[in-house]
C-alpha cells in the first residue's frame, strides 16, 4: 500500500467529503451535549463579568442612535450586540444572557467533530478531537462569557468547514459554493470578533502552500481557479470588504492600545526574544493539558511541534486521510506568527487573556489530533491502536477534572455591597449621578429594570438623562456624565456639570453615586479632607453637598441646589 497522500477523485469524493455513519454522529451528538453540562453549570452559578454587563447595557439602549453611540465607543464589532439585543427579550437569568455564547460555543464542538472527521482516517481521533475541545476548561471559559469571541469562534469554525468541503470537492463545480460560503462564514467571523483576521489571513497565507504540495493537485487548482474566478474572487472580496467597511466605520476610531493589556504589547528597549518566548508560553499554557513551567522546556517543545508542522504539511510519504490534512498546523503556526507580529507593532495583545487568544486554540487542537491520527495509522496492532486512543481519552478526562476543580465560582454579583450600601443610604433621590465606570455597575443590580434614554444634553456638558421602571413599577431618574469616567471628588468640573444639568432637567437635586475604581484615601484624616473638598467645590458650583457614605471604595453624596 502507498503511503502518499493522495488527492480525492470526484468518484470517491461525496464519500470522502460526509462522515456518514450514523454511529460517529450519535457519538460526536453525545459528546456535545455532554460538554453543555459543564457550561450550564458554570453559566448558571458563576457571576457574569463586568465587561459581560457592559455588552448588556449596551445592546439595552431603547434607542438605535443611542446604541450606535454606545457601540461606536467599544473596541468590538456589531454582529453580537445585536443578538444580545435579541436576548434580552427572553428574559434576564444568567443562562438567558449567556445563550448567545454558550449555543454557538456547543456548535463549535459538534464542527470540530465534523472537521477532524474529514482531516482524520480515524473516526475515534475525530471524537476525540471535539471531546478535547468540549471539555477544554479555557474553552468553557469563553463559552460562558457575555461576549462575542465564543460566537466569533463558532463562525470561523464553519468557514474552515467549508473550505475543507471545497478541497475535498476535488476542484469540481460544485465546489465553488463551498468557497463561498468560506468566505461568507468568514466575513461573519470578522463582523463578530476583529481577531478572526488572524484566521482569514492563515487560511490564505496557508492555502496555497498545501495547492502548491502536489504537481498534479496544483494543476487542477490552477485550471478550477480560472474556470471558477469570480468564486473565488468572491470569496475572498467579501472578508475583505468587510474588514474595510469596519476599519473605516468602527476601528481606526478605537485607541491604538488599552492600558490594562500594557503587559502585553511589546515595550521597546526590553528584549524581544523574552517578550515573544514569555508570551507564547503563556498561550501554550491556556490550552495545553499541562503546563510549561520554563522557557527551556518551551525551547524543547517548539523543536519538536514547528518542524512536525512543517513536516507533516509538506512531506509526501505519511499517512493522511488528505493531501489538506496539515493545514491546521500550518494555519495554527501562521496565527502564532501573526500575532507576535501585531503585538511587536503595538496593535494586538499577544499572551494577553485568553479570550484574546482563542482564536489560536481550534486549530491547535485539530493540528494535534491530526498529527495523532497519522502516528496512531502506523500502529498495525489493534490493540495497540486502542491502548494509545484510551490513554488519550483519559487524559482529556484526567485535564477536564484537575481543571475543572481550580475553576473559579464566584457567584456573587460585582459590587453587590456597594449597592446593597447605596439602596440603605440613599432613599429616594430625585435623581442619581453617575460616572461612565459606575454606571455598568449600577447596571449589573439593575437590569431587570426598563432603562430609556429621555434625552442627551449636549456640548458642553455631555449628559445622558434616563428613566428607569423596575419589575414592580418603581420609578428612579439617571443623570450619567459621558466624559468622566471615574469621577475625581476634588475635580470641581463634576460638580459644575453637575450643576448644569440639574438645571437643564429641571430638578433640584441629585444623589452621585460612585465607585471608586482606584481606591480612594483610607485613613480617617484623608477621608476628612476629601469631605472638605466636595463641600467646598460644591458650594462653588452652588451647590449644597451632603456626605451620606464615603470610604475607600465607594461614595454617596447628596446634592441640591
Amino acid at each position: 500500500m502507498s503511503t502518499k497522500s493522495v488527492a480525492p477523485t470526484i468518484e470517491n469524493a461525496s464519500v470522502s467529503a460526509e462522515p456518514s455513519r450514523p454511529g460517529f454522529s450519535y457519538c460526536l451528538l453525545i459528546i456535545a451535549l455532554a460538554a453543555l453540562v459543564p457550561m450550564l453549570v458554570l453559566g448558571a452559578s458563576r457571576a457574569i463579568s463586568y465587561d459581560g454587563y457592559w455588552h448588556l447595557f449596551i445592546a439595552s439602549q431603547n434607542r438605535w442612535k443611542q446604541f450606535l453611540f454606545e457601540y461606536k465607543a467599544n473596541a468590538h464589532p456589531i454582529v453580537y450586540f445585536l443578538v444580545l439585543r435579541v436576548i434580552q427579550f427572553l428574559g434576564h437569568s444568567r443562562l438567558v444572557l449567556r445563550s448567545g455564547a454558550i449555543a454557538p460555543g456547543v456548535a463549535a464542538v459538534y464542527l470540530m467533530g465534523l472537521i477532524a472527521a474529514r482531516l482524520c482516517r480515524n473516526r475515534i481521533v475525530a471524537l476525540l478531537a471535539a471531546a478535547a475541545y468540549g471539555f477544554a476548561t479555557v474553552m468553557i471559559e469563553i463559552e460562558i462569557d457575555v461576549r462575542s469571541y465564543s460566537l466569533c469562534l463558532f463562525f470561523a469554525l464553519t468557514a474552515f468547514y467549508f473550505l475543507i468541503d471545497f478541497l475535498d470537492r476535488d476542484f469540481t463545480p460544485s465546489a465553488a459554493r463551498s468557497l463561498l460560503l468560506f468566505g461568507l462564514f468568514a466575513s461573519g467571523a470578522i463582523a463578530t470578533e476583529y481577531y478572526a483576521v488572524f484566521f482569514l489571513l492563515a487560511c490564505l497565507a496557508a492555502l496555497p502552500m498545501v495547492l502548491l504540495k502536489e504537481t498534479e493537485i496544483r494543476r487542477r487548482a490552477l485550471r478550477w481557479t480560472v474556470a471558477n474566478w469570480r468564486a473565488a474572487l468572491g470569496a475572498v472580496a467579501l472578508p475583505f470588504a468587510t474588514m474595510a467597511y469596519f476599519y473605516l466605520t468602527h476601528i481606526r476610531h478605537q485607541p491604538l492600545e488599552y492600558g490594562h493589556l500594557s503587559g502585553f504589547y511589546y515595550e521597546a528597549g526590553s528584549s524581544r526574544a523574552d517578550f515573544i518566548l514569555r508570551n507564547l508560553r503563556a498561550d501554550l499554557n491556556y490550552i495545553l493539558p499541562f503546563e510549561i513551567t520554563s522557557t527551556n522546556i518551551l525551547l524543547a517543545a517548539l523543536a519538536l511541534i514547528v518542524p512536525a508542522i512543517l513536516i507533516f504539511a509538506f512531506y509526501r510519504g505519511l499517512l493522511v486521510r488528505n493531501f489538506f490534512a496539515g493545514l491546521p498546523g500550518l494555519i495554527s503556526l501562521f496565527i502564532v506568527v501573526e500575532l507576535i507580529v501585531v503585538s511587536l507593532l503595538g496593535r494586538y495583545p499577544f499572551g494577553g487573556f485568553e479570550r484574546q487568544q482563542s482564536i489560536l486554540f481550534p486549530f491547535f487542537i485539530l493540528a494535534t489530533f491530526v498529527l495523532l491520527d497519522s502516528l496512531v495509522s502506523y500502529l498495525r496492532a489493534a490493540w495497540l491502536r486502542a491502548a494509545v486512543l484510551t490513554i488519550v481519552a483519559l487524559s482529556i478526562a484526567a485535564s477536564f477534572e484537575y481543571r475543572w476543580q481550580r475553576t473559579p465560582r464566584d457567584s456573587e454579583e460585582l459590587f453587590s455591597r456597594e449597592y446593597q450600601t447605596f439602596e440603605n443610604t440613599v432613599a429616594h433621590p430625585d435623581a442619581v449621578y453617575l460616572d461612565q465606570f459606575t454606571i455598568i455597575g449600577f447596571y449589573i443590580h439593575t437590569h431587570a429594570w426598563k432603562w430609556k434614554l429621555d434625552r442627551h444634553f449636549r456640548e458642553p456638558d455631555r449628559i445622558d438623562e434616563c428613566r428607569l421602571t423596575s419589575p414592580s413599577g418603581e420609578k428612579m431618574f439617571l443623570l450619567r456624565d459621558i466624559d468622566q469616567w471615574n469621577f475625581d471628588l476634588h475635580n470641581p468640573q463634576i460638580y459644575q456639570t453637575l450643576a448644569n444639568s440639574l438645571r437643564d432637567a429641571q430638578l433640584t437635586s441629585a444623589s452621585m453615586f460612585l465607585l471608586k475604581q482606584v481606591q480612594g484615601p483610607a485613613t480617617p484624616e484623608a477621608l476628612l479632607t476629601e469631605q472638605t473638598d466636595v463641600r467646598r467645590l460644591a458650594a462653588a458650583a452652588g451647590l449644597h453637598a451632603t456626605i451620606l457614605h464615603d470610604d475607600p471604595a465607594q461614595a454617596e453624596i447628596s446634592f441640591s441646589k
